[in-house]
C-alpha cells in the first residue's frame, strides 16, 4: 500500500536497462500515483521518450556528468539512483572506480537536502554467487543466504568491492539521520530494454533464436540464475520509495531458480530454434534472488512468470529485427 504520494522524485540512469524500465512503469501509473516532479539525469542530453508521463506529471531534464560534483538544482524528496558506470564491462577496476565516483558525488548531493529517501541500485551478482564443481554441485557454501555480503568470487572483485562500499558509505549517512536509504540488491530480469544488451543470455539467446534457427550454449548448461519481469522489478522498486521500511536491504528478484539450459530450450520452444549444447565448458555458478523477505515486507509478488515476460520480449524482438531489415 503505498504511503502518500512522492512530491519529487530524481532518477539517475534513466538510459540503462533498469531506469528505462522504471520510467515505463511510471507510464502506466495515474497521475494520482506518480510523483508530482521528476527530472531525469544524463550526461549525453539523451533521455527516454516520457511524452505519456509528461501528460501526466511534471517532467524536467538535466544533462550532467555525474562523475564530477554535482551542481544541479532540484528539490528532491525522493532518488531512484540507477546510474553505474556506462560500461559493459562491469567487473573491471575502471568501472568500479567510476561507480565509487557517481556515488560520492550522490552522498555530497544528497546532504543539501532535507533527509531524502534513496533507493541504491547494487548488485545481486555480487551476494548470490556460489560456484558449482565439475558435477554441477554447489562448493564452499552449504548455506544459500544470499544478503551477506562476504561471499568474494574471482572475477567479480572490482564490482563487489565497489558495492559493499557504497552500500556502506550510504548506510553511515542513514545513521547519521542525513538519508532514508534503501538499498536494492538487483538479480536478473527479462524486459524489452534488455534489447542491444548481448551481455545478458536472454538477449543472446533469443538473437541466435531470430538470425539462425540455433541456439548455441556456450557456457554450463547447468548455471542458475532466476528472471524477475521488468515490470515486477520496477513495482517492487517504485514501492519501496512510496513506503516505510524498516529494512535497509532488498532483494529485488525472482525467487524461482532457472537453469540456464532451461531458459535454452523455453526460448527454443517459443521461437522453434534448436538448442546446440557445448562439448566441455568450465563449471558454472548460482545466484538466486532470496526475495521472499523483501516480498513480505514490500507487500509484492511476482505477478508475471518469467516464460511470460520471456512471450512478451521475444514478440517485441521479432518486431525490431522485421524494422531492421
Amino acid at each position: 500500500m503505498l504511503v502518500n504520494q512522492i512530491e519529487a522524485l530524481l532518477i539517475t540512469g534513466s538510459n540503462g536497462f533498469v531506469g528505462s524500465s522504471f520510467l515505463k512503469y511510471l507510464e502506466t501509473l495515474s497521475a494520482d500515483k506518480l510523483p508530482l516532479k521528476v527530472c531525469l539525469v544524463s550526461r549525453n542530453a539523451k533521455f527516454p521518450v516520457t511524452k505519456n508521463l509528461e501528460l501526466k506529471t511534471e517532467v524536467s531534464f538535466v544533462v550532467a556528468d555525474l562523475e564530477v560534483p554535482w551542481e544541479f538544482s532540484f528539490p528532491a524528496t525522493h532518488i531512484a539512483h540507477f546510474a553505474a558506470d556506462g560500461s559493459t564491462n562491469a567487473y573491471s577496476m575502471d568501472a568500479a572506480q567510476k561507480f565509487l565516483r557517481i556515488t560520492h558525488n550522490l552522498e555530497k548531493w544528497s546532504v543539501s537536502l532535507n533527509c531524502p529517501t534513496i533507493f541504491l541500485a547494487s548488485s545481486g551478482a555480487c551476494f548470490g554467487y556460489v560456484p558449482l564443481n565439475s558435477e554441477g554441485h554447489m562448493t564452499g557454501w552449504e548455506d544459500n543466504n544470499f544478503s551477506s555480503g562476504n561471499k568474494i568470487s574471482g572475477n567479480k572483485d572490482h564490482l563487489i568491492h565497489s558495492r559493499i562500499h557504497a552500500e556502506e558509505s550510504l548506510l553511515l549517512l542513514k545513521a547519521a539521520g542525513s538519508i532514508d536509504l534503501r538499498i536494492g540488491r538487483l538479480f536478473s530480469f527479462i524486459g524489452n530494454s534488455l534489447f542491444n544488451k548481448p551481455q545478458y543470455a536472454v538477449n543472446s539467446f533469443v538473437n541466435m533464436a531470430l538470425s539462425s534457427s540455433e541456439i548455441e550454449v556456450l557456457g554450463d548448461p547447468r548455471t542458475i540464475r532466476s528472471y524477475l519481469s521488468e515490470y515486477d522489478m520496477a513495482n517492487w522498486i517504485y514501492k519501496s520509495l512510496c513506503q516505510k521500511i524498516g529494512s535497509s536491504y532488498l532483494a529485488i528478484g525472482s525467487a524461482n531458480p532457472v537453469t540456464i539450459l532451461e531458459l535454452a530450450n523455453e526460448v527454443g520452444a517459443q521461437t522453434g530454434a534448436k538448442v546446440r549444447l557445448p562439448k566441455s565448458f568450465e563449471p558454472g555458478d548460482i545466484y538466486v534472488a532470496n526475495s521472499l523477505e523483501t516480498q513480505k515486507l514490500l507487500n509484492v509478488t511476482e505477478t508475471i512468470s518469467w516464460q511470460n515476460a520471456l512471450k512478451s520480449y521475444i514478440t517485441f524482438s521479432r518486431e525490431m529485427h522485421k524494422n531492421a531489415r
